[in-house]
């Protein structure tokens, strides 16, 4: 089954000199991904391979290289996970919108942005700093309790 997901190739975050995809993973995910193997294609899409125990980290390992400025889809194909558990969603932040906002759009409660942005770390620094085009998962709210 092929696994491709799109992003916004315009918009992201962009990595200094000496840095590189592997090592963004490595900062904001430790351990929790092993074997990790990226390739990137010159039409912008990284091929992701490794191994990951759950869902989550899946979703997190996704978010933190599609949003990264430059990349256009990230391919999932030769990427590992143990244990497939209930998949978030996946909502573009659009113009104007703040973590309170989404929340209450897929939660019905703006106090939950807080746990948005919890499920969010590894893409999102500053609450205060989401962009347009930026893509989060939104958990279900089985998975954010």
């Amino acid at each position: 089954m092929v696994a491709v997901f799109e992003f916004c190739a315009e918009v992201g975050e962009i990595l200094l000199e000496n840095q590189t995809a592997e090592k963004r993973v490595a900062e904001r995910l430790g351990n929790q991904v092993r074997e990790l193997s990226i390739k990137e294609s010159t039409d912008g899409t990284l091929y992701l391979g490794g191994w990951v125990e759950d869902q989550a980290t899946f979703e997190k390992l996704l978010l933190i290289v599609g949003n990264l400025e430059g990349i256009s889809r990230v391919n999932t194909d030769a990427l590992t996970v143990s244990r497939f558990g209930p998949s978030s969603e996946f909502y573009t932040v659009k113009g104007g919108d703040t973590l309170s906002a989404i929340a209450h759009r897929f939660y019905n409660s703006t106090i939950k942005f807080g746990m948005l942005l919890e499920a969010n770390l590894e893409v999102i620094q500053d609450p205060d700093l989401i962009f347009p085009g930026q893509v989060i998962r939104i958990p279900s709210e089985y998975e954010i309790y």
